[in-house]
This record gives structure tokens, C-alpha cells and sequence, in this order.
């Protein structure tokens, strides 16, 4: 079975597995102790080589670095917070992360009414990154890192607080930029290059023309901090369901977009080829086209993006008559306006329809799927939750994701 697996790993599109966890794949599928596996006990193990298995260390250097310092009952109540069933410092930032959103409503109605911000609410923005901050270095004493990087949501996190800290300490380091313009002491004519705060200055090179540009800048920097609000919406069986059938759907549909995608980019680079430059509002050939009066003038073949975009719109919405007609007046190839048509039955009629088509059936799949879920209760895979529980008696975390799956054939 070792050698079964490491040459079934050998492929590209296979996970390759460590001796360690073939170990325990071999020993989650095989029941009957016999020291063998059957014909059900091998296809359940080929379902196995099927997923993305690995396993990671699941605490932090501490726990064998300062034992002391891990069994002590402060670290141990700390763990519980951070690792217990209930999972209290996650409920306790979810608190915070709702205190912060309505501080970026103040902060927003403040900013347009005109209203000088105190303070405490200017400096609040900092000590919410902090919070932030102190969130990751805890979760970090508690899990290792493997351990904590494996985790999608971690890596959200992580690199949504790092945004946040930075744009946190820009935020202070604008805000009292202005305040120093006003007080006469920086000019802010084109660039600050000292920013000072109390007794202590900050060596800055903040690009502002005004105030009105900083903040408007400082608007924008607060919606970083909305990002966090994502991670909870996690927690909606609604959205789990839109954001799994979504990454499903797409990944089923690899194979068709890809054609989609030929068909579109064929049609582009041919398009600039023939018309590129002609459908431009100078262009006197084309005043008493529908194009013209209707001022389609983004409608071009100028470069390919532009006509990229053009045949999106042509997927998307119904055949446009009006392209073909400016490219007839246009154009003095004989017959090139002849291409939008046919764009629309290879494209449109035939491949978009397609995409549609497969999407709607998927959608349809895993909706029942859904329902015979709630109805029933999931249905996990034996073997994955035996390894598992064998590997959390150990103190080792165990991960693993379904490699190219398309939403079919899961049970």
C-alpha cells in the first residue's frame, strides 16, 4: 500500500503523502484486523488519496520550550479561550470588531458634516489595530505556526490586521499632518516629510496636495477595517452555502470557461486587427449610425482590452446590431461585419449557453444536496474523522481539502 501510494503521488495532479500519514490512512480504512485491505476497504482508501491530507504540529513552541510557563493555570485559562469548545476570545474580538465598525460610522458622519474628531476618537483608530494585533500574537502563543497558517480564516486575518496596522499609523500620521498645516508649523503644500506627535516625531513622506484629498484618503483607509466583518459572515449557513457552491461551480467549470475564454480571446485579437481605430466619435462615417446617436463610443476596437470588453457585453446581454451596423459603415473590408454575428452563435448561442446550462445543473445538485443535509444531517466520512480524533490524541492537527472537486460524487 506504501508503494501504492507514493507512486500514485508521483502525479502531477496528486497530493504525495508522508510514510507517517499513509500510517494512518492504512490504519483509519483497515476494520477488519487483518492486516490487509479488502476490496471496500481499498476503495475507501482511494477515496482518501483523493483529498489533500497533511498534518501539522498543533501548539506553539511553548508547550515543550516552558513547560512551566504552558501548565501554569494563567496559560492554561488563556488556552482554553483561544482553543476551548466554545472558543470565547473569537466572541470576545467579534464584540470589538462591531465596536470598531460603528466608530468607522462616526468617524464617517463626522467627516461629512465637517465636525473636528476629538482626540480619543482619532487615536481610537490605533488602538483598535493594536487589539488586533495582540489578537494574532495570542493566537500564535497558543497554536504553531503550520498549525495556525493552515487555516484559511488565520490567513485572513493575519494579513487583514497587518492592512489595518498600516493603515491605522498612516491615518494618525495624515491626521496630524493636517493638524500641523493648520497650526502653521508643516507646510502641505506637496509632501510632509515630518509628521511630529507630543514629544516624539515620526519621519514620514505622506503624498497630499490638500486637505480635502487626505480625506477623502482617510475615508478609504477605514473600509480596510470592514474587511474583518467578512470573516463573520462565515458563520451564515446562507453565505457558507453561496461561497461553496460558488468555488465549486467554478472549479467544475474549468474545461468550459477555458473554451469560453479561446472563443473570446480569438474574437478580440481579430477585432483589433480589423478595426482597430475606426469606431472613434471623429470618425465622420459613422454620424448617422445607431452607434453614434446612442454614444456607444466606449464600444471600440481601439486595443484589446476595449475590444475585449465589447464582446463581454455581447455575451451578457442580447445581440447588439448596432456594432455590426458601425462596423459595415466603418470598415472597407468587404463583408468583416460579418464577424459579430457569428461571434454571437459560436460564443453566445453555443459555448455562453453551455456555461449556463452546466451552472444551473450544479447549482440544482447542490441546493437537493443542501436540503437532503438539513433533513438528514451530514454525513461525514468515517475514515477522516478516525484519523482525526487519532492524530488530536497527540496533539497534532490534522487538515485536508478535496483536490479538483467538481461537486459530484462527494458521498
Amino acid at each position: 500500500f506504501v508503494s501504492f501510494t507514493q507512486e500514485f503521488g508521483r502525479c502531477p495532479r496528486n497530493h504525495t503523502f508522508t510514510e507517517s500519514m499513509v500510517a494512518e490512512i492504512f490504519k483509519a480504512v483497515e476494520v477488519r484486523g487483518t492486516g490487509s485491505l479488502g476490496k471496500p476497504e481499498f476503495l475507501a482508501a482511494c477515496r482518501l488519496l483523493q483529498y489533500r491530507l497533511f498534518a501539522t504540529k498543533k501548539y506553539s513552541v511553548l508547550q515543550e520550550g516552558f513547560p512551566k510557563l504552558w501548565s501554569s493555570s494563567v496559560f492554561q485559562w488563556l488556552k482554553e479561550q483561544v482553543d476551548g469548545d466554545q472558543k470565547r476570545l473569537d466572541l470576545f474580538m467579534s464584540f470589538i470588531l462591531i465596536i470598531n465598525f460603528a466608530l468607522v460610522l462616526v468617524e464617517t458622519f463626522y467627516d461629512l458634516q465637517n465636525w473636528k474628531e476629538t482626540p480619543l476618537l482619532e487615536n481610537l483608530e490605533l488602538i483598535f489595530a493594536i487589539g488586533y494585533l495582540c489578537e494574532v500574537a495570542v493566537k500564535l502563543c497558543v497554536y504553531s505556526w503550520p498549525q495556525y497558517w493552515a487555516h484559511g480564516v488565520n490567513k485572513f486575518d493575519l494579513i487583514t490586521t497587518i492592512l489595518l496596522a498600516v493603515s491605522s499609523f498612516w491615518e494618525v500620521a495624515c491626521s496630524h499632518a493636517v493638524h500641523a498645516h493648520k497650526a502653521g508649523v508643516v507646510p502641505i503644500d506637496n509632501h510632509v516629510r515630518m509628521v511630529c506627535s507630543g514629544p516624539s516625531c515620526v519621519i514620514a513622506y505622506i503624498p497630499v496636495i490638500s486637505q480635502g484629498f487626505i480625506s477623502r484618503y482617510l475615508n478609504i483607509l477605514r473600509l480596510l477595517r470592514l474587511l474583518r466583518m467578512i470573516k463573520h459572515l462565515r458563520r451564515l449557513r446562507n453565505v457558507q452555502f453561496m461561497v461553496t457552491a460558488v468555488v465549486k461551480i467554478t472549479m467544475g467549470s474549468k474545461n468550459i470557461l477555458t473554451a469560453l475564454g479561446v472563443v473570446v480571446f480569438f474574437f478580440t485579437t481579430l477585432s483589433v486587427q480589423l478595426w482597430g481605430g475606426l469606431l472613434c466619435e471623429p470618425n465622420l462615417d459613422l454620424e448617422e449610425t445607431e452607434w453614434h446617436k446612442r454614444k456607444w463610443f466606449a464600444l471600440n476596437f481601439n486595443d484589446f482590452l476595449m475590444a475585449f470588453g465589447v464582446w463581454v457585453v455581447s455575451l451578457l446581454r442580447e445581440y447588439m446590431p448596432e456594432i455590426a451596423e458601425a462596423i459595415w459603415e466603418a470598415s472597407g473590408i468587404p463583408g468583416s461585419w460579418l464577424i459579430v454575428p457569428i461571434f454571437y452563435v459560436c460564443a453566445v448561442i453555443i459555448v455562453f449557453e453551455l456555461v449556463k446550462a452546466f451552472t444551473i445543473e450544479l447549482f440544482v445538485y447542490l441546493s437537493n444536496k443542501r436540503l437532503e443535509e438539513e433533513r438528514y444531517g451530514p454525513r461525514p466520512f468515517q475514515p477522516l474523522v478516525h484519523i482525526e480524533k487519532a492524530l488530536a490524541e497527540r496533539d497534532i492537527g490534522f487538515h485536508y481539502s478535496l483536490l479538483g472537486n467538481d461537486g459530484f460524487g462527494e458521498d
